[in-house]
């Protein structure tokens, strides 16, 4: 792929093939091969559906990200250290969503937070949460507090979590961005309209003076789809089914072993 000046990367199932001291992390031989695009003058830049603070700090220092990163699928950006865009859901469709969550028994995670933030009535998922030192709040429990950038909606039934994706998306679509997530599509993720990876990859490469069809995105799930706005769109090989058929390549590597590096380096670097 010639003239790809900046490439947007996923974290989970994408980047992060490491654990250290139970943590999840990237691994040196990921960041090495990371920062051989950086010496040819590609610029490397995190776009994630995880919160910008907690432990994603560490993994945007990980592969040196700290001042350039996309968080909450794109509703939070921050380009040279400064924060460029910070978008929340309005606050009357964040009541209507949860009103539909409790009368269909679903499971919702504020703000990508589910150590703080997690809700459900549903007593054999706070059984499960528990040992994770998780304590999930009932529906009740909520309280409108702070901005809402992100919202994740989740049950163990990918059939449950179907229908319930094509009722919000028939109503809310032109409100909001839904999509689905995690590796059985048993996930749903909601953000502000015009917040997702690729729309404000968009912005940031535009504020750089960098076409769109001069960036490329890799990534794994649904929430990496709209990464088609720009030059080439990657997939790993552990990608999900939906997300390989929008996907422009799809890499022989899944995301362990340096496989984003990797990734990056055949199809990338060994082009221009």
């Amino acid at each position: 792929m010639k003239n790809i000046k900046l490439i947007f990367i996923d974290l989970d199932g994408t980047t992060i093939d490491s654990i250290k001291n139970g943590k999840k992390r990237i691994s040196l031989k990921n960041r090495k091969l990371v920062d051989e695009a950086r010496q040819k003058g590609i610029k490397v830049v995190v776009s994630t559906g995880r919160k910008p603070d907690g432990h994603t700090k560490v993994l945007l220092k990980d592969i040196g990200s700290e001042s350039d990163f996309l968080a909450w699928n794109g509703s939070y950006v921050v380009q040279n250290g400064i924060v460029i865009k910070n978008e929340s859901i309005n606050s009357d469709l964040v009541k209507k969503i949860i009103k539909l969550v409790e009368k269909t028994n679903l499971s919702f995670i504020i703000n990508s937070d589910i150590k703080n933030n997690c809700f459900t009535n549903n007593k054999f998922l706070k059984f499960i949460l528990s040992f994770s030192k998780i304590k999930a709040k009932k529906y009740s429990e909520f309280i409108f507090e702070k901005p809402i950038s992100k919202m994740m909606i989740w049950d163990f039934s990918p059939r449950k979590i179907k229908k319930f994706y094509e009722n919000i998306k028939n109503e809310f679509s032109n409100d909001l961005e839904i999509v689905f997530t995690g590796k059985r599509n048993n996930m749903i993720e909601i953000t502000s309209k015009n917040c997702t990876k690729g729309d404000s990859e968009i912005l940031f490469c535009s504020n750089l003076g960098i076409k769109p069809e001069e960036c490329a995105h890799i990534g794994d799930t649904e929430n990496d789809m709209s990464g088609n706005k720009l030059g080439v769109l990657i997939s790993m090989k552990n990608g999900s089914k939906r997300f390989k058929k929008t996907a422009d390549v799809i890499s022989k590597y899944n995301y362990k072993n340096a496989g984003l590096g990797k990734t990056i380096k055949k199809y990338i670097l060994k082009c221009k």
